[in-house]
């Protein structure tokens, strides 16, 4: 079975925050904010609202409220609520609670109680954002600026091709500190003085990075509690449709991506929060729906194509075959194997009308040979499984046949690890939070990567190298290395190991030259080589601070950064 990474809602990562945590940095910050009394934000409740007793309860008792009166009030708000699997249902009492809050409420008061409103119910994001708008919290309602796509009317930006306009990050506080985040947006904003940075932000991280966000230029889009994951790249595309709109294309359902569910949302929250500044500046962005689910950080937009392997259509291939699970038992015989790559083949022809150029595949796929040779292929094939196709593959145009395409090599990083010295990796176990130092850490990492995941992975990327190969691609290999999880002084729920590599970055263009952007992989002669392989084939590789949280989840920087590309109208 392929398990996708980067799984589970954002509570059950890496340093989990509640509501009572929330309200008491509200209790303990709201003093030193703006003017308790000053609304902040977009529309304002209509004047005729009727407000409920519960937030004139609140209103008169602060700021600042403590746990215990929020609590309270929530309470009163969702007393009539029916209940949805033993919590209350928002929509069973969205008419009373949208009228519920005064046009005077301070915007503080407003957010603590929506975050512990949302966070306390059974709700869609559709009732969420209504409450939203009628709290006057947002601007304006995604459900207002829903489209349509026609078939094959989405013009996607290519990853090697395309300059940056912005870039989006979301930073929730169950999985970052204040500080970390603060070090990678700082070094971002030196990278790129002028670039638009957006950033989804719970209420306890939006109070802690406000002044920061002023002084770097940083727009923060208030998500009041919506469970989003650390990772916007994989959920949304940013697409022109034929009549030169921005449309933010958001991924449908799909069984296999239901643990991250919430982050099908990210569009519509950048397109009912984004400020008026911004959204001129965009043209005015809507969003549609996609025809087909997608993992972003399993397809690549480079070299004239959209290049996958066959892990990125698992989500569709599951539909086509009425399946919950890949029938890995079938590939014993050859009509399975058949019958699972006629469902590729079927859902990248979807995958390519969507994106409206040709689907390529990063390996040979098992249709011709021997029943032996097909199964061995498939068994390695079966080595990515886990493993999101940017986190180990880059592929950037320019030079001779199609350009350049990097591959991670596992059989090199475990040569980095034996290479590197003693005080890297003590700095290194410093940086992730691992329980071994110097020596006794190198032992550990080296053994590790004899253990058969790492090995199916190691073949994986031989396939993949060789059949980039063939297919016209200059191959440079970059090393890459699993860490076991139970390494960590802190565990990582839903995780095994995860990956250290070079190769999740993101490719940009300013004018001629041509630049990419990572984490560092936080030893240093791995980011030398990295540097060294990127210049080489004729791009410049800036590397920022790692978010560790998110690496040890197995996000780098491409799945934690969303960028929107200049694209003609």
């Amino acid at each position: 079975m392929i398990r996708l990474p980067k799984t589970g809602p954002p509570e059950a990562g890496h340093r989990p925050v509640r509501t009572g945590a929330l309200i008491a940095v509200f209790a303990a910050a709201l003093a030193a904010l703006a003017p308790a009394g000053t609304p902040r934000g977009g529309r304002r409740p209509a004047a005729a609202a009727a407000p409920r007793q519960a937030v004139l309860d609140l209103l008169a008792s602060g700021p600042p409220w403590s746990r215990g009166r929020i609590d309270a009030a929530v309470d009163r708000l969702l007393a009539g609520a029916q209940r949805v699997s033993g919590r209350p249902s928002l929509r069973s009492v969205l008419p009373a609670l949208s009228a519920a809050c005064p046009p005077a409420a301070p915007f503080d008061a407003r957010e603590v109680l929506l975050y512990a409103i949302t966070e306390k119910t059974d709700n869609e994001f559709d009732d969420v954002e209504a409450l939203q708008y009628a709290w006057g919290v947002v601007p304006r309602r995604s459900a207002d600026r829903r489209v349509r796509l026609a078939a094959g009317g989405a013009r996607f930006a290519a990853d090697d091709r395309d300059p940056v306009e912005a870039t989006i990050y979301s930073f929730p506080s169950s999985s970052f500190e204040p500080g970390e985040v603060e070090r990678l947006l700082e070094a971002v904003r030196r990278a790129h003085p002028k670039r638009p940075i957006v950033a989804l932000v719970d209420p306890l991280m939006r109070i802690q990075l406000a002044d920061f966000a002023r002084g770097s230029a940083i727009t923060l889009l208030d998500t009041f509690g919506w469970p989003y994951s650390p990772w916007p790249r994989d959920s949304f595309s940013q697409t022109r449709d034929s009549r030169g709109r921005m449309v933010l294309l958001a991924r449908p359902k799909a069984a296999l991506l239901r643990a991250r569910a919430a982050d099908d949302a990210m569009a519509r929250e950048i397109v009912k929060d984004a400020p008026e500044e911004l959204m001129r500046r965009w043209g005015e962005p809507v969003w549609a729906l996609a025809p087909v689910p997608f993992h972003n950080g399993q397809l690549l937009t480079a070299a004239g194509a959209a290049w996958i392997s066959l892990h990125s259509l698992e989500p569709r291939i599951l539909e086509i075959l009425h399946a919950s699970r890949v029938p890995v038992e079938s590939f014993a015989n050859a009509e399975g194997i058949a019958r699972y790559c006629a469902a590729a083949r079927r859902a990248a022809a979807e995958l390519g009308v969507l994106y409206g150029r040709t689907i390529r595949f990063v390996h040979r796929l098992p249709e011709s040979g021997t029943l032996g040779q097909r199964r061995e292929l498939m068994t390695a094939i079966g080595g990515g499984a886990g493993f999101d196709l940017d986190s180990i593959v880059t592929i950037a145009g320019g030079g001779a046949g199609r350009g350049t395409a990097i591959v991670a090599d596992p059989s090199r990083g475990k040569d980095l690890v034996a290479g590197s010295p003693a005080p890297d990796l003590s700095a290194f176990a410093d940086l992730y939070g691992l329980s071994l130092r110097g020596e006794d850490l190198r032992r550990a990492l080296l053994s590790y990567q004899e253990q058969p995941r790492a090995l199916r992975l190691g073949a994986f990327l031989d396939l993949v190298g060789r059949h980039l190969r063939e297919a016209g691609f200059s191959v440079r290999r970059l090393p890459a290395f699993l860490v076991p999880v139970a390494l960590r002084r802190e565990p990582v729920a839903g995780e095994d190991d995860f990956l250290i590599g070079w190769n999740n970055v993101v490719l940009d263009r300013d004018g001629e030259k041509l630049r990419a952007e990572g984490f560092s992989g936080g030893l240093a002669s791995g980011d030398a080589l990295a540097r060294r392989a990127f210049s080489d084939a004729g791009w410049e590789l800036s590397l920022y601070p790692p978010l560790v949280p998110s690496v040890v989840r197995n996000g780098g920087y491409r799945c934690a950064s969303n960028n929107f590309r200049l694209l003609p109208k």
